[in-house]
């Protein structure tokens, strides 16, 4: 193990340096919002990047929206979507960007998103079991939890390789040994790095505390909703996040949050719509 580890600060600083969400991106959420969006405004704007317009229109096709392949414009999704989701999705594909041409050495980045896109479902089911407003922003902090992973990977490649060895080795969770050898976790990576691109604080707060939801009031129940949804995921073993074990959980959170009568029909609407939405966000 690499026991002198480098900072948090200059790990975040290495990745701001090399990557940052694309100019055209940014514009875009800064109309999304804007209470006065303008929708011929946004539609001029994520016309002109190809990429985005395609998972639009294949995300407000997906049958897990019921839509059935009905929706053929940009300006058409953006009505039957809401700009809320819009934002979402915008937001996702920013960040997804950044990442795609990661070397593949380390991790299956199709088995990444895999269980990436299935937190994000199983986080919005729960949502929706919940009957909570902020689904589609549940969706978004479940897709993107783990990205500070991918930092660790593509700023510390030799070290992390060690690491995921080990936890695997030892039986251990992934995220208790990050901490143990390197004195931070994937989490708060991924965290510091989404403050550092501006975006949400709910999406911060997700990213940094999906392993430890109590130690945070603000943002606390998506937080906890995302932990659970992370827990389910990694028991549904689809897809790869990179850990071997299924992390540690509050079995009262969970109990409180998904009733042992709802578990089967959330983890079935969540586990057949993966392929669905993995179509909507990679196919080119």
């Amino acid at each position: 193990m690499n026991k002198t580890p480098p900072p948090l600060d200059r790990i975040i600083r290495s990745v701001t340096q090399l990557a940052s969400l694309p100019a055209l991106h940014l514009r875009i959420l800064e109309v999304l919002n804007n209470a006065d969006s303008n929708l011929v405004e946004l539609d001029t704007l994520i016309s002109r990047d190809p990429s985005l317009t395609a998972r639009l229109l294949r995300r407000s096709n997906s049958s897990y929206y019921g839509r059935g392949g009905t929706v053929s414009t940009v300006h058409h999704a953006l009505t039957v979507l809401g700009f809320e989701h819009a934002r979402d999705i915008v937001l996702s594909a920013s960040v997804l960007s950044v990442f795609e041409k990661l070397p593949q050495s380390l991790i299956s980045m199709k088995g990444f998103w895999e269980h990436s896109v299935l937190v994000g479902l199983l986080a919005r089911e729960i949502g929706i079991l919940n009957q909570l407003d902020n689904t589609e922003e549940l969706n978004t902090a479940g897709l993107l939890h783990d990205v500070g992973r991918l930092v660790m990977i593509q700023t510390l490649p030799v070290e992390y390789h060690k690491l995921l060895l080990y936890a695997k080795a030892a039986g251990k969770p992934l995220v208790l040994v990050e901490h143990q050898h390197l004195g931070y976790t994937h989490g708060q990576v991924g965290g510091a790095l989404f403050s550092e691109w501006g975006l949400p604080f709910s999406i911060c707060q997700a990213a940094a505390h999906h392993h430890l939801p109590s130690a945070i009031q603000s943002n606390r129940e998506l937080v906890e909703i995302v932990q659970l949804a992370d827990v389910l995921a990694h028991g549904l073993q689809i897809g790869n996040s990179g850990a071997f074990h299924v992390p540690p959980f509050d079995p009262d959170t969970a109990m409180r949050l998904l009733p042992p009568d709802s578990i089967k029909q959330v983890l079935l609407t969540a586990e057949t719509a993966v392929e669905d939405i993995m179509v909507a966000l990679f196919a080119e």
